[in-house]
């Protein structure tokens, strides 16, 4: 679960006391929503601190899967991603106006 990824082992006891009994009252979407702030009441360390230490552990992976194809998968920053995604989409797209017929 990304909600303890970054608490140590007491903050995640806390965390789980607090959580459980949510967790048995409310939907999922709802839920993750409480856990959030849940986590924030116990680590409340900067977001900005979190995101510089996330962005060093950024990296793509890919791993094969049946039939001759692999799944390329990326964690990056939300911005580099929907670059990517967007210039990817665009590619498809003129592709499948160029008459490409293995574009979607």
């Amino acid at each position: 679960m990304d909600a303890v990824a970054t608490l140590d082992e007491p903050e995640r006891v806390a965390l789980e006391g607090q959580a459980l009994p949510v967790a048995q009252a409310v939907s999922t979407a709802k839920f993750d929503r409480r856990l959030r702030v849940l986590r924030e009441g116990l680590a409340p360390e900067s977001i900005v601190a979190r995101h510089v230490r996330a962005v060093a552990d950024r990296r793509v992976d890919c791993a094969p899967a049946q039939d001759g194809m692999a799944w390329l998968s990326a964690y990056l920053p939300v911005a580099e991603a929907a670059a990517i995604h967007h210039r990817v989409t665009e590619a498809a797209i003129s592709l499948r106006a160029s008459g490409d017929p293995r574009a979607p």
